[in-house]
């Protein structure tokens, strides 16, 4: 049974940089969101709904992120809080080859 089909797209320059711009406002917010996890003395508690509270004010200030949607960035959270949850799931069973979710570069298409 085939529930969906994929469609192979070729975009224009035009819609290929509104697409690359949406990747880096995610990358950029899931590097944020890794160093809060990581320095998390210096940030208080922090959590997934913390930091969509946080993403709520970020889009405010800054004119980059309003750029995506929310839903997208929302997303990313979600990828970085599942990414933990695998991460400390694989320690408690006694993995010692695990390492927390590493830093994404520019090059990195979300």
């Amino acid at each position: 049974m085939i529930l969906t089909k994929k469609f192979q797209v070729f975009p224009g320059k035009e819609a290929k940089d509104k697409l690359w711009d949406s990747s880096y406002c995610c990358v950029d917010i899931w590097n944020c969101a890794n160093e809060q996890r990581q320095m998390r003395s210096g940030f208080g508690k922090v959590s997934l709904y913390s930091q969509k509270k946080e993403l709520a004010l970020l889009k405010k200030e800054l004119e980059d992120f309003k750029r995506p949607s929310s839903q997208v960035l929302q997303n990313v959270l979600f990828s970085l809080d599942r990414s933990y949850k695998q991460f400390f799931t694989k320690l408690k069973n006694g993995d010692k080859k695990v390492k927390r979710p590493k830093f994404k570069s520019k090059k990195y298409f979300f």
